[in-house]
C-alpha cells in the first residue's frame, strides 16, 4: 500500500468574534492592573485583580479554540489529480484561468473536497466537514483559513518526477 504525505492546518470554522473582543479587553486591563501593581506598595489586591483577570481570559482561550478544527490533507494520485484538473478546466478568455491551468472558481472545491482525508475538533473528536457551508463566500470561513487550507492541499500536488539517473549515450 502506497503511503501518501500528508499535511495538517487549522481552519477558523467560528470565530467567536464576542469572546475575541472580550480578551482583547481582557488583556488591556491586565495590562493596566501590571503597571498600577508596579507603582504601588500594597501588590497584594492589584495582584488578586491580576490572577481573576487571568483566569478569565484563560477561560475565553478555551472558548475561542472550540472554534479552532485541525484539517488533514493528503496528497491524490497522480490520474485522480489529472482528472480533477479536467474536471475543472481554464474558462475560455479567461487569462488567470488559463495561467493556472484550471478554473479558479470551481477547483478549490474539488481540490480540497477530494484531498482532506480527516478532521478533528479542538478536543481530538471526528469534525464532520460541511464543504458546502465552509467554502460558502458569503458565510463561510474566513479568506485566511480558505487559503492556508488551499495552500496546504494544493503543496503536496505536485507532477511526478522521474529521478532515475540517465544513461550517456556511448
Amino acid at each position: 500500500m502506497v503511503t501518501r504525505p500528508t499535511k495538517t492546518v487549522q481552519i477558523l470554522v467560528d470565530a467567536r468574534d464576542a469572546e475575541r473582543a472580550a480578551h482583547l479587553v481582557l488583556a488591556e486591563k491586565e495590562r493596566r492592573l501590571a503597571l498600577e501593581r508596579e507603582r504601588t506598595s500594597n501588590k497584594g489586591p492589584v495582584t488578586r485583580k491580576i490572577n481573576a483577570c487571568r483566569k478569565d481570559m484563560d477561560a475565553l482561550e478555551a472558548l475561542i479554540a472550540e472554534g479552532v478544527v485541525t484539517v488533514t490533507v493528503q496528497a491524490l494520485p497522480w490520474p485522480a489529480y489529472r482528472r480533477l484538473l479536467k474536471e475543472h478546466p481554464p474558462r475560455p478568455g479567461d487569462e488567470y484561468d488559463a495561467e493556472l491551468g484550471y478554473n479558479e472558481e470551481t477547483f478549490l472545491r474539488g481540490l480540497l473536497t477530494a484531498a482532506t482525508v480527516d478532521a478533528v475538533d479542538h478536543a481530538g473528536a471526528p469534525y464532520a466537514l460541511d464543504f458546502d457551508a465552509l467554502l460558502d463566500d458569503e458565510t463561510g470561513l474566513d479568506p485566511h483559513s480558505t487559503l492556508a487550507w488551499f495552500r496546504a492541499a494544493m503543496s503536496l500536488q505536485t507532477r511526478p518526477v522521474d529521478l532515475s539517473p540517465r544513461r550517456r549515450a556511448s
